[in-house]
């Protein structure tokens, strides 16, 4: 979302071509992350970077919000190395992040 672009201009002092590609057909989504080899270019010896100021998709990861037929689903991204090395996201972190969500769709 813009506001998120614009937060990481202003933490890394960085022009968005040089982390993010703006594109087009996804809803509020107005930018994409670059990556390298695969990985977001924030992420350096397995940390983010700009956590402070990480977007809400990377936020939610390894959650993803999407919306379908005017209702949102969630899915779970099977590519973080993650799933199932952790314990249980519990249902009230879980519920604070989907409305966390929901607010900022509603709000682009």
């Amino acid at each position: 979302m813009e506001d998120e672009v614009k937060a990481i201009v202003r933490a890394t002092g960085l022009g968005y071509p040089e982390f993010a590609q703006q594109i087009s057909g996804m809803n509020s989504y107005k930018y994409k992350m670059k990556k390298r080899n695969g990985k977001c270019i924030f992420l350096k010896d397995g940390a983010c970077r700009v956590y402070d100021e990480r977007p809400l998709v990377c936020q939610f990861y390894p959650f993803a919000v999407r919306r379908y037929n005017g209702d949102c689903i969630v899915d779970v991204s099977d590519d973080c190395p993650g799933i199932g090395l952790g314990s249980a996201v519990s249902q009230e972190a879980f519920q604070q992040m989907t409305n966390a969500a929901l607010k900022k769709l509603r709000a682009d």
